[in-house]
């Protein structure tokens, strides 16, 4: 919590950079792993339209699938649609 610390004057607040300058590092990691996974990525148009032609479009659709189809329990039918 800052307060009454002058403007002008900011090397009370030296310790926080860190983690300033770690989340930017943090983020730039990421950026570049994600181009790399895009630049990378190769669609199958063919399983895509598939699967969405069958009608279980979302996670929660086919987890509910798995409960109506197959009994599975909610909790173990959301861990096997879930990541």
């Amino acid at each position: 919590m800052m307060k009454e610390l002058s403007l002008a004057y900011s090397k009370d607040m030296r310790e926080d950079k860190k983690y300033v300058f770690d989340g930017a590092l943090n983020l730039e990691l990421s950026l570049t792993a994600m181009i790399g996974i895009v630049d990378d990525l190769q669609v199958n148009k063919d399983v895509m339209k598939q699967i969405a032609d069958a009608g279980y479009t979302t996670a929660t659709d086919f987890a509910d699938w798995l409960v109506h189809e197959l009994g599975l329990p909610f909790r173990e039918a959301h861990h096997v649609a879930g990541p």
